[in-house]
């Protein structure tokens, strides 16, 4: 699921308070759809758009958005996601909940990756562009997703949406609270 803002934002790192308070109130809300769906924990990440390459071509989406996945593993399931990260050569540095606010109320000039729960929180940031879809084949790897579209899921023979529960977690977060900035999932 993404998380994402109706107007537009280039990244969620540097938004106004309200906006940054607002999108830890909705991870919150996610976490708790998603635990009531399917038993499992959110997982949060965010590939976030520095100032410099916001405006260029060669970005596949230059609206802030954080993606939400239930994880099974719960905690263990960002656990890995750092090792398989420092295993890539990143250095993840994990920050606290207060933490993670005073980061993203700093504007991002460079790109930045950002993964975390409800709990811990984790920041990577970049003075180039990172890999593209880092998290996709992390997390592949985490689930141990072997099939081709597991990384580029755009191409998913059997996609998401066919899971009866889907149906069931979109009434839930369908509509959010009201006065939201939200635009829904």
């Amino acid at each position: 699921m993404l998380i994402t803002t109706i107007s537009h934002v280039a990244a969620f790192k540097g938004v106004d308070t309200p906006t940054r308070r607002a999108l830890f109130a909705e991870r919150d809300r996610i976490d708790t759809a998603f635990r009531s769906v399917y038993g499992h924990p959110a997982l949060f990440f965010e590939h976030g758009v520095g100032a410099q390459r916001a405006l260029t071509a060669d970005l596949h989406c230059t609206h802030a958005h954080h993606n939400a996945l239930p994880v099974p593993f719960g905690a263990a399931a960002l656990d890995g996601v750092v090792e398989r990260l420092c295993v890539s050569g990143l250095s993840p540095m994990l920050m606290t909940g207060d933490e993670a606010q005073d980061w993203y109320t700093t504007a991002a000039a460079d790109d930045y990756y950002y993964v975390g729960d409800l709990s811990r929180h984790y920041r990577i940031d970049y003075a180039a562009a990172p890999p593209r879809r880092l998290f996709r084949r992390v997390l592949a790897g985490l689930l141990e997703l072997t099939a081709p579209d597991a990384v580029t899921w755009e191409t998913c023979s059997t996609p998401p949406w066919t899971d009866p529960r889907t149906a069931h977690l979109g009434a839930i977060v369908r509509q959010p609270p009201k006065g939201s900035i939200w635009g829904g999932a």
